[in-house]
């Protein structure tokens, strides 16, 4: 995994003698919509017959692949709500019966809304599966470092891609782990077989930055430029992110006793399988919407929540309001 700073020149995948690379981008993710990753692919549509396989329940990257210029999408089944987990035998049917070059969108961890991310041994199949079928990983890095609390096994399925020797776009974002809502950052990382690309893929990606921000702000940049190249702030950072990491996963504990207790219809295990800020609570609509209107308890419509907005003081609340929303006459 690229750090802020990192050579461009640094020596990535290689294959048949040419030493290959990455090529990193930083970016501004205040406006996803005019996105360079997704503009990078627009613009090599023509030669590699792009298209994209969405995350189920993200209609938002929908919306941002289709400003970019890509308009045949389709969607692959990722959580079950009976199971409350991944599907990973439909999953895999679905990247199978998708056309050859398609790229496919892949959480590398914390999924949103879902919270639920695949474990080792599925990337394993699914790499195989990707690789088989000439698919294109395009990977998403939103929360580094606040899904385990550690940056190296949040950035592994990343690591694991590159060192099969596949290419592939990652997107990262360090909003969440440095707290840059204001001054958005991101990092667009291309990992590459071949040495010879690079210019060309820098070339297209320089364009396409410079036609989207003439005078990009650097403040959140600089930020995480310096915490990363020193070794002192970084550790502490680490050590911050951590505890944060740390903090949800207790509320997340908390949360499923409290559950057990009240009686809560249902099984609240995947609560604590789950990792990241958010999770998916397994409510419906209309249990969604008693939520807001009754108890002034606010989910996505999909029955998201945020973990990281629960304490102690909310936390007895929300544990009966969802208790009510199961089991009152809606």
């Amino acid at each position: 995994m690229s750090r802020p700073g990192s050579s461009p020149d640094e020596k990535g995948v290689s294959q048949n003698g040419d030493p290959g690379g990455h090529r990193p981008v930083f970016t501004n993710t205040l406006n996803a919509a005019v996105s360079p990753e997704t503009r990078l692919l627009s613009a090599f549509a023509r030669d590699t017959q792009a298209r994209k396989v969405d995350l189920a329940g993200r209609d938002s990257l929908t919306g941002i692949f289709q400003a970019a210029g890509i308009q045949e999408i389709r969607e692959y089944y990722y959580w079950d709500d009976k199971q409350r987990g991944i599907c990973l035998e439909r999953l895999l049917e679905d990247l199978e019966s998708a056309p050859e070059h398609s790229v496919v969108v892949l959480s590398a961890s914390a999924h949103y809304p879902t919270g639920a991310d695949l474990s080792q041994s599925q990337w394993a199949v699914i790499t195989r599966l990707i690789t088989r079928r000439r698919l294109f990983p395009f990977l998403l890095l939103p929360t580094q470092a606040l899904c385990c609390g550690d940056m190296e096994r949040d950035a592994w399925p990343v690591q694991h891609c590159a060192s099969l020797g596949m290419e592939l776009l990652c997107a990262q974002s360090f909003s969440h782990c440095f707290g840059l809502y204001g001054e958005a950052v991101g990092h667009l990382l291309c990992v590459l077989k071949q040495n010879s690309v690079l210019l060309p893929v820098r070339s297209q990606a320089d364009k396409i930055v410079r036609s989207l921000w003439a005078r990009p702000s650097v403040g959140g940049a600089h930020v995480v430029t310096t915490v990363l190249s020193n070794s002192a702030h970084l550790v502490e950072w680490q050590g911050e992110v951590k505890h944060i990491v740390e903090r949800c996963m207790l509320i997340r504990a908390i949360l499923r006793e409290k559950m057990r207790l009240l009686g809560t219809p249902g099984r609240w295990d995947h609560l604590t399988q789950q990792g990241g800020l958010f999770c998916c609570t397994g409510l419906n609509g209309e249990q969604v919407e008693f939520l807001s209107n009754r108890r002034r308890v606010y989910l996505l419509p999909g029955g998201c929540l945020n973990v990281s907005a629960i304490n102690c003081r909310n936390l007895d609340y929300i544990a009966e309001s969802i208790h009510l929303a199961l089991t009152s006459s809606l």
